[in-house]
């Protein structure tokens, strides 16, 4: 009998049709006006978008020969993993349901997008912490090590 994380890991495996150990990295943001803010108001939440994006495509993990390694190297079917996430907020006129959102015939699950949430029934009103996930599948030791040197590398220009 497989666990529960033995299932799940073999789940991605077939999903994303790749081999290897998933490596995970979530990124979270806060509102800057934590009174009052909400990481689903659309200026909050397309600037953790556009760090994110910046970060996921731009930190070089290393050079090799002519060209710069990033997290882009690895993440492959992975690499639009927060997609859904991104469309969905900006489809939102009428706002977000949890944990699962509808729009028009398009159901997107948010449910682990948008956290310490204030809400009217499903209705989000507010959340004050975001989010996003970074995956890749680890098949080495080279990977591993860079993908361990990424984490450093992202932690160290959030700060």
């Amino acid at each position: 009998m497989l666990s529960a994380t033995a299932f799940s890991i073999l789940r991605l495996i077939s999903c994303f049709n790749v081999q290897g150990t998933p490596w995970y990295m979530a990124l979270f943001a806060e509102p800057r006006d934590q009174d009052k803010g909400s990481m689903i108001e659309s200026n909050e939440f397309e600037e953790f978008k556009k760090f994110y994006r910046n970060i996921k495509k731009n930190i070089v993990i290393r050079a090799e020969s002519d060209r710069n390694i990033t997290y882009m190297d690895y993440c492959g079917n992975t690499c639009d993993i927060n997609e859904q996430v991104f469309k969905t907020v900006a489809l939102s006129w009428f706002g977000l349901q949890w944990p699962e959102t509808s729009i028009f015939m398009f159901k997107s699950n948010i449910g682990k997008f948008f956290f310490l949430r204030d809400m009217e029934g499903r209705n989000i009103i507010r959340s004050r912490l975001a989010a996003l996930y970074f995956m890749a599948f680890v098949n080495g030791t080279q990977a591993a090590n860079d993908l361990r040197n990424y984490e450093a590398k992202v932690a160290k220009s959030v700060i």
